[in-house]
This record gives structure tokens, C-alpha cells and sequence, in this order.
């Protein structure tokens, strides 16, 4: 498809052409944000975020001076986004444009790798902050090079290492400067014992954050950290500065185990070889010492939070790299039949757009929490209710998660609710900025009636999760974190008055639940090194390990009986779900002894500096350009630049791009200005100059000449999202105001072109247009899907355009539509079969510029250079095989079906080249696509006369590699033949075309 008249019109309605649901880490840009400043940062916060800003700014200053003395310093000012936006526990940092750490204030209360901790904001400052010490390092040609070009990403030598290694620096130092995170955790070996004990351990070059092994990306942070731990150990004092400093300067890039040979006297093949020798030994070692318990369902990936509905009977939360998130249903053997137990069948329920705990209650009802979207930037857990399939929403923004519910009786009984209107007691956890609370939610099955009361008071330093009532709905239990890392249960009354604490230890303690009676707690808890399920006597204070596996054990719910618990044990595939004895022959009696390591006490870090307003300006000015080289008219080779840039919290944003053909004279720039401080609408603001060559005809009619056509744009879009977990809506509405002028080619003189076109080719012609596009997608796409699934996409853009001197005679509507839906098949295996489909349909007025074209390809590009790509991009009427524009008109039609399935899963590297094969999947698809001009086309401006309405098509097989180039970074590139099925004459000689492009068509 082309609009030669405007693509950057066109382009402002994007946004609802392509609309996806989207979770990514993200900042809300219409918040209030303040900046404090220290001596090496700029802390900038939103609302309500000023005391943990302080105390993040305070950490800051802290970790760079310890950093300082194990790595050299980064350059300049450190930008650090304290965010509050979203309910999750993460950070993320980079070195470009400038240095930017950007960390979320949500307590981190149920990531087990993210448990073992003194302080949730020294780990997360210092694991960013270790990240811009590595990758902003830049020696030798590389210096050079950003002396001459800036901070151009291409230039950052560190940035071209695999996260394994990047992610391992990082965990080195966030365990090594705060005595607590990941290195000194459990959570990694037994991630590794159980790759080694199913025979599932990766190779060094499996190693990649696209890896389809469990726990996905995490994979790199546990291999990766172990190997740097063994690498390291072989190094003197200074070994992992000199191996910063060395990676740098090398001037080629992946060469890391030269560095590492250098800086630490052994190679990281060799090192991974040491240690995945030592780790196996080490693992079969424990396996002989341990028996773990026999599973009903294998393959969990990341389950979680069990809940008995009845003696046979249990739901849980479940997601894996196969499917999007759900509750999970699945019959349970009788107790005696257990250990004979084959795997059991596993029923979804219903689908979730998180993973937490589901509460079953009597008649059907069942109490849950799921995150959703309250704002196009803000992404909540709330308390929801579901009842025959219906779930409903009793909260919207309140932060509510691991609720536990009840039918409330308390009630007077003339006032008691139905069966049908039942009132809810729950406990739970409710997020505050930078903070968390126990609180007690009453709330009535409509929502109309929610109240929402504090148990304990809001703090970051005590945090309490995993609430539980007990049987008798006296008392609650939860688990309790204190700053420092120590842990225990707490009980409490209803009111919220702690009665008890028991099982205090310097460890991750979990998922606390009340045994039979009332008088037994059952915990999960790593003290002894590995997590393990244990039972406190609440009347002795008595604790005792009950279970253990050679991996882990995560979870626990005792069943109705009192005498199975069920629990997750870790496998090569995730936890996969278990029942063991609640009440075990044998129980070793445990205490607080903890094999890891003792905190260190460090206090807290605070800073007192003045908070001042934010300011745009310091970040979101030019702080890098790249060249640009590209192919123009009749191959002429045009140069120029290519500059952006943003500030902190994503408020502004901008680009340029400006190239110069010396032989042809012509000038060709794009500018485009975003604006999102509004929140909703983002203004978009397009300022363009470009040159294009189209065909007129000669005074007989019969001939194509060849004209410069300049053309000038000011364009101005205000776009609107409704987002949501599983949706997404989107509304762009803009304007355009066009100066267009012609000139001949030299070759052509003026008496070639008719005296219409002479005319045409002195004068200077305007065209104001507005345009408006709306898309919509309900398709969700699970981590290793072939694409969307189970839903479908729709999307439509219409324009008027006229000329300014000729308003009623050149006034034209244009109008393009898509429809996409989307059928995953499930026949086995790790992914999904997927059946695609897809329809098009484009119509502009006879007086309209705007042609349409069909034929080629269809895909993404891909950057190999500055100014230079491969792909086709993205086309509306694509028929494989065709020459882009094999037919074109005023009108155009099209469809398209796939049918996707997948071959193969390598999920390892090459070698130590910087890439890695992911999986291969083959493609059997159909298109089909006409464009024409309808009757009375003799006056137009594209069309000289009706056409007939002639259909191109082809079919053909592809096959389709996911791979990861840099290590890391995703691609899809595409192989594949075509042969025609209709419009034989335009396909060329050959009656089979080949090709490779990258990126899905559609």
C-alpha cells in the first residue's frame, strides 16, 4: 500500500492501525514529579513518593561510593526515576541516551529470588546502579567514537554483552555491597539442581534472556551469576574492574573470553566447564540425601497459591510460556492412592490477568485478585469476585493482593445476606506508595458496598504478606519480613492486636496456613538451604521440617482433613504440583539457626537535599547523532543524520532525521514532537520535507514522464488509549496541512507535457486534511505463541483531503479497514498450532492523489546499520511472490491465512557467536489481493481509465527462525517460496518465487 500524497499523515494513525495490549515497564509522564539532587544523582519522584525518594537517593549516594572503589565511575549526573505506577517490584537502567535508573517503590513481598533481602531499595539501587558502572565504561576507539558521534547506542562496547554476564555483574554487586539479594540466596541453586537432575542443565550458549528453558529470562540471571561467582573466585582483588575496564576497550566486542582469560587467568568456557562439574556432583549429592515427592501435575512452569476446593478437589494459579495466565482446576486421588497417582488432567477454569491467590467459597462464588489497567499508565491489583464464570470487580486502584476470604457472620440475622448477595470478609495485603499494610476488606457481592480497614500500620520496614484466617475466623497469621532480612510468622486478632510471633530466622519464610484445629501453622521457609515445608505448635512454639525435596518446595495448603498438604515442588519445568503428608511419620525439629549469611545492620541512607521541580530540559536535549547513508532517486546515494531523544519520565519526546542528495539537489528532513504530560491526549507534532518521483502522462497519453514532486508537511494527531490487560482501544484524531510543488527533470522538456501539467509544474498547491483512526485487539499472545491468540484485531482510518483553491472540486475521503482473527490449537507440546486470518479493504473518491497498491511482501525491517535495513515492512494488500506494485488503483481488496505450527525448540547458541536459535516453526498460507479503478476514473489523478477488476494470488510454505542476534535481542526471519494461483502474467518469469524478509506479515 502507498500514499504518496502524505505517509506522514498516515503515519499519525499508527497507533490505531497496530494496537496491542501491552504490560511493559513503563512511566506515567503525567504525574507531578519533584527532583531531588545529590552529589552524583538527580532523583526525580512522583506524588506521595518524597520519603522513599529520600531514602533511594540516600542508598544511591551510598552504592557509588562503594562502586567507586571496585569500578571507575560513570560520567556525569546519574538521572534516578522513583516510580509508583505500576504494582510490580523491579528497576531497569541504561546508559543512553544518558545514565537512567528507573526503580518501582513496591515492596518486593512474593518474588521468591527477590525475598532474601536487608532493604528492597539498597538491593534494587545498587543492582542498577551496578548496571550504568558496567555499561557506561567506554575506552580506546570506542571513547573515540563517542567524542566524534556522542552517546550513540552503537558505541556503548558493554552494552554488546549477553545478559547473562550483564545481569551477573549485577547480582555480584547487589549481594557483595549489601550482604543479602540473589548470589547469597537460595532460590539459583535450586534452580540449578533441578536442570541437573532431569539432565535439562544448559550449555553456556543456551545462556539468553529468549531462552524457552525455565524460569525464561531469569535462566541468564542464575547460570550467569554462578559462572561470574567460579570466574571470579580465580581473580585477585581488582580481577572484575580489570575485566570492566579490558571489555571497554576491545574493539571487537564479543571477544569475552579473551577478557575474561585476561582479567580473571581462566576463560568462561572454561570456568563453566569447572563449574557445571562441581554444581552436578553437588546436586546428586543432595539428591541421594533427599527423595522428592511424587507429582500430579508435572510441567507447572509458574504455579502458584493451591487452594483445597473440597478432600478432592484443588485450584491454583498457573502460566507458562504455552498459555496466558488462568485458574487451574485439578482432581485430586484419595490419600491411599496418591503415591500410585498417574498425572492428573488439568482443567482451566478461568483465564487471569495475574497470577495470585482464588479464595473458594460455598455456592460458587470464589474471591480472587488479578492486576488490570486503571489508566493508560497505571497498572493495579484489586479484589474481584466471580461467580458462574462472571467475574466482577469490588475494587478499582485500592492495591489489594493475597486476599484470603470468608462469607462474612457477623451479621445480625435479620440483616444476614442471602446466598445469592453474600458479604465478603477478606484479608490481604494493600500496597501504599513505597509501603504495604495488612488490611480487612468488607465488601458486599455487587461492589456497591466496600470498606476497606487497617490492620497494621503502612510501613516499608515491617512487612507483613500472605494473610490467612484461621478456621475459626478469630485470628490471622501472615508472614513478617523486618528490615535486615529477618523473618518469622505473626498472629493476630481480628482487630488487627499481634497475639504471637513464632519461627524467627534470618530466611525466606512463606505462605503460612492454619492445620486442623487451629493449634498447627504450616510454612514454607529456606533456613536450612533449601525451602522445605514446615509446622509450628502454636501452644510449644515447637517448629519441625515435615517435607524437603533435592530442589524446592514453595507453598503449602493442608486439606480439609488436616492430613495432606498440598505444595509445589521445583522442577526442570517449573513447580509442578504435589501432595505430601501433613502429619509425616518423622519431623525434624528445627530452630532459628539459618545457613545464610547474618545481616550486616547497615541503617538506613536518607538524604535532606531540597526537593525542587522537574525540569525536561537537562535530559531530553540532543546527546548523541548517527550518520545516515540511503539509496534515493535513479540509486542516487544520499548522506545526512539521525538524532533523538526523551526525557526522564517520558514526558517528551523527539526525533530528526534529515539526509541531502548532492547530485539531485533535494533536501529531505523529518521532525516529530510527542507530548504525553496531558496523560491523555498525547499530542503529536510532525514537521516533514520529502521528494518522490511519479508519473505523468505526456500530451499524447501515452508515455510516463518522470517529475520531482517536493512535498511539505505540519502535522498535528491527539491519540487516546484504552488499554487494558487483555484489550486494548485506540482513537487518533488529527490534521495535516501539505505545501506541494513540481518541477521536470532535466531529461524532459517542457513540450512533452501537456499545457495542463505545464501549468502544474510553475505553480505551488496546498492541501489541508483531516484524518481519524480506531483500532481495537483482544488478542493475547503467550510467551512461545506463534503469534496473537483467541481473539482478533480491527482497525480503520478514514481522511478527507482537499485542495485549498479547489475546496469543492478536490475534495476527497479515503478510507482503509483491517480485521485479523486469531485460533490457537492445542495438540501437544510446548506451543500452540495458530490459524490466522486476515481481510482488507481500501476505497479512495476518483479525485483523490491516493492510490493503493498490491503485491509483495509484508513484515518488519531490521537495522543493520545506521541507515541500512533489511525487510519489507509493513503492507496492507501483500500477496507473496508479486512485485510491490503489480496492481494498482483508486480501490484494493485483500485476505490472507496462515496456518502456523511449530517444528522444533533448539533453545541453544552457536558457539560463542553473539546469537541464539530460539525455535523453527513452518507456515502454510493463501493470499489473495486486487487494486482497481472503478468506472469514471478518466478525470483522475491516479487513474486514466476503469480497470478491470483483476485478483493477484499465490500460495506457499515458510519457514520461520526465532532468533536472538546479540544474544538477546528477538527476531523472526522468514524463508520461504511462493507459487501463483491467480494473475499468472504479473509474477515475473519464473513460476516460483523465493525470498527472506524478517518479521511477521500480519
Amino acid at each position: 500500500m502507498s500514499y504518496p500524497n502524505n505517509p506522514g499523515v498516515w503515519a499519525m494513525i499508527a497507533l490505531a492501525l497496530a494496537v496491542a495490549p501491552a504490560a511493559d515497564a513503563q512511566l506515567a509522564p503525567n504525574a507531578h514529579w519533584r527532583t531531588i539532587t545529590t552529589a552524583h544523582f538527580r532523583v526525580s519522584f512522583s506524588d506521595s513518593l518524597e520519603a522513599t525518594a529520600r531514602r533511594a537517593a540516600g542508598s544511591a549516594e551510598r552504592a557509588h561510593a562503594s562502586l567507586s572503589k571496585e569500578l571507575a565511575e560513570p560520567r556525569g549526573m546519574i538521572d534516578l526515576v522513583v516510580a509508583d505506577n505500576l504494582d510490580l517490584s523491579n528497576g531497569y537502567a541504561t546508559p543512553f541516551p544518558s545514565n537512567r535508573i528507573v526503580i518501582y517503590a513496591r515492596p518486593t513481598i512474593d518474588a521468591n529470588s527477590l525475598k532474601f533481602l536487608d532493604d528492597w531499595i539498597d538491593l534494587v539501587v545498587t543492582h542498577e546502579l551496578a548496571h550504568i558502572f558496567h555499561l557506561d565504561r567506554t575506552r580506546g576507539l570506542w571513547r573515540l567514537g563517542q567524542w566524534v558521534f556522542g552517546r550513540n547506542p552503537f558505541l556503548f562496547p558493554n552494552s554488546y554483552s549477553p545478559s547473562w554476564l550483564t545481569e551477573a555483574i549485577a547480582v555480584h554487586y547487589e549481594s557483595k555491597l549489601t550482604g543479602a539479594g540473589r548470589a547469597l540466596g537460595t532460590d539459583f541453586d535450586a534452580i540449578v539442581r533441578a536442570h541437573e537432575h532431569a539432565g535439562t542443565a544448559p550449555r553456556l550458549s543456551a545462556l539468553s534472556a529468549a531462552t524457552p528453558l525455565y524460569p525464561l529470562g531469569s535462566l541468564a540471571y542464575t547460570y550467569g551469576s554462578q559462572l561470574l561467582e567460579k570466574a571470579a573466585s580465580r581473580g585477585g582483588p581488582g580481577a572484575m574492574r580489570e575485566f570492566v575496564d579490558v571489555s571497554a576497550g576491545r574493539i571487537i566486542p564479543f571477544m569475552m573470553n579473551t577478557n575474561a582469560k585476561r582479567a580473571f587467568g581462566i576463560t568462561f568456557d572454561s570456568a563453566f566447564v569447572e563449574w557445571s562439574d562441581s554444581s552436578h556432583h553437588e546436586a546428586q549429592r543432595v539428591l541421594r540425601g533427599s527423595v522428592p515427592p511424587k507429582t500430579l501435575v508435572a510441567n507447572g512452569w509458574f504455579s502458584s497459591r493451591p487452594r483445597w476446593v473440597d478432600e478432592h478437589t484443588l485450584i491454583y494459579a498457573g502460566a507458562d510460556p504455552k498459555s496466558v495466565p488462568s485458574l487451574r482446576e485439578v482432581a485430586v486421588p484419595a490419600a491411599s492412592d496418591t503415591a500410585q497417582a498417574a498425572q492428573a488432567a488439568v482443567r482451566v477454569v478461568a483465564p487471569r490477568n495475574s497470577s495470585d491467590a482464588t479464595t473458594p467459597l460455598p455456592n460458587g462464588w470464589r474471591v480472587f485478585a488479578q492486576q488490570e489497567y486503571t489508566s493508560p499508565y497505571a497498572q493495579r491489583s484489586d479484589l474481584w469476585v466471580e461467580h458462574d464464570g462472571a467475574p466482577h470487580r469490588l475494587t478499582t486502584g485500592a492495591r489489594i493482593l493475597h486476599p484470603d476470604a470468608t462469607v462474612c457472620t457477623d451479621d445480625v440475622v435479620a440483616n444476614q445476606p442471602s446466598p445469592d448477595r453474600p458479604t465478603f470478609c477478606v484479608v490481604a495485603v494493600q500496597l501504599l506508595p513505597g509501603m504495604a499494610r495488612l488490611v480487612h476488606v468488607r465488601a458486599s457481592a455487587d461492589g456497591q458496598d466496600v470498606t476497606i480497614e487497617p490492620l497494621t500500620p503502612a510501613s516499608v520496614d515491617d512487612l507483613y504478606s500472605e494473610p490467612r484466617w484461621s478456621h475459626d475466623r478469630t485470628r490471622i497469621v501472615a508472614a513478617h519480613w523486618m528490615r535486615g532480612g529477618t523473618t518469622e510468622l505473626t498472629i493476630f486478632a481480628r482487630d488487627g492486636r499481634v497475639i504471637q510471633s513464632l519461627g524467627r530466622s534470618r530466611a525466606v519464610v512463606g505462605t503460612p496456613a492454619w492445620g486442623v484445629g487451629d493449634t498447627t501453622i504450616f510454612f514454607t521457609s529456606d533456613r536450612s538451604g533449601r525451602a522445605a515445608l514446615y509446622r509450628a505448635d502454636l501452644n510449644s512454639g515447637a517448629v519441625a521440617r515435615i517435607a524437603d525435596s533435592p530442589t524446592a518446595l514453595f507453598d503449602n495448603e493442608p486439606s480439609p482433613d488436616g492430613l495432606r498438604l498440598a505444595t509445589f515442588v521445583l522442577g526442570a519445568n517449573g513447580l509442578d504440583l504435589a501432595v505430601v503428608p501433613a502429619l509425616p511419620a518423622r519431623a525434624t525439629p528445627a530452630d532459628s539457626t539459618s545457613v545464610l549469611p547474618p545481616s550486616r545492620g547497615t541503617p538506613v541512607a536518607t538524604s535532606d537535599a531540597l526537593a525542587g521541580s522537574y525540569s525536561a530540559w537537562r535530559t531530553v536535549l540532543p546527546r548523541y547523532w548517527e550518520p545516515v547513508v540511503e539509496q534515493g532517486f535513479r540509486d542516487e546515494t544520499r548522506y545526512g543524520l539521525s538524532l533523538s531523544g526523551s526525557d526522564v519520565v517520558e514526558r517528551h519526546r523527539w526525533a530528526l532525521n534529515a539526509t541531502q542528495g548532492f547530485k539531485s539537489h533535494e533536501a529531505e528532513a523529518d521532525a516529530a514532537y510527542s507530548f504525553a504530560g496531558l496523560g491523555q491526549p498525547v499530542i503529536g507534532v510532525g514537521l516533514s520535507q520529502a521528494w518522490d518521483h511519479p508519473g505523468v502522462p505526456d500530451s499524447a497519453r501515452k508515455v510516463l514522464l518522470a517529475v520531482a514532486r517536493q512535498r511539505r508537511f505540519a502535522n498535528l494527531s491527539t491519540s487516546f488509549v484504552r488499554r487494558r490487560v487483555s484489550s486494548s482501544l485506540a482513537l487518533t484524531i488529527g490534521g495535516s496541512y501539505e505545501w506541494r510543488a513540481f518541477r521536470a527533470l532535466d531529461e524532459y522538456p517542457f513540450s512533452r507535457f501537456s499545457p495542463a501539467d505545464r501549468t502544474t509544474l510553475g505553480k505551488r498547491y496546498t492541501y489541508p486534511s483531516f484524518v481519524v483512526g480506531a483500532g481495537y485487539s483482544n488478542a493475547r499472545q503467550p510467551y512461545l505463541a506463534l503469534g496473537p491468540e483467541n481473539g482478533f484485531t480491527a482497525s480503520v482510518a478514514l481522511r478527507q483531503r482537499r485542495r485549498s483553491d479547489l475546496p469543492s472540486a478536490t475534495r476527497a475521503n479515503s478510507m482503509v479497514g483491517t480485521v485479523t482473527g486469531y485460533r490457537a490449537f492445542d495438540f501437544g507440546g510446548r506451543i500452540h498450532h495458530l490459524l490466522a486470518a486476515r481481510f482488507a479493504v481500501a476505497r479512495a473518491d476518483l479525485v483523490s492523489a491516493t492510490d493503493f497498491t498490491a503485491g509483495g511482501n509484508s513484515g518488519g525491517t531490521m537495522q543493520l546499520v545506521p541507515g541500512v535495513s533489511i525487510g519489507d515492512g509493513r503492507r496492507t494488500f501483500f500477496v507473496r511472490g508479486f512485485e510491490v506494485d503489480a496492481l494498482t488503483g483508486s480501490d484494493a481488496m485483500g485476505t490472507n491465512i496462515e496456518y502456523r505450527l511449530p517444528i522444533a525448540l533448539p533453545a541453544r547458541g552457536l558457539w560463542n557467536f553473539p546469537v541464539y536459535f530460539q525455535r523453527v516453526s513452518a507456515v502454510f498460507f493463501a493470499d489473495a489481493a486486487t487494486a482497481y479503478c472503478r468506472a469514471g476514473a478518466a478525470n483522475s489523478p491516479i487513474c486514466f481509465k476503469p480497470t478491470v477488476r483483476e485478483w493477484i494470488g499465490s500460495s506457499g510454505a515458510e519457514l520461520h527462525f526465532d532468533t536472538a542476534l546479540q544474544y538477546d535481542s528477538p527476531y523472526r526471519f522468514r524463508l520461504g517460496v511462493a507459487v501463483p494461483t491467480q494473475g499468472r502474467r504479473y509474477f515475473g518469469a519464473s513460476g516460483v518465487a523465493a525470498y527472506f524478509t524478517v518479521g511477521l506479515p500480519f
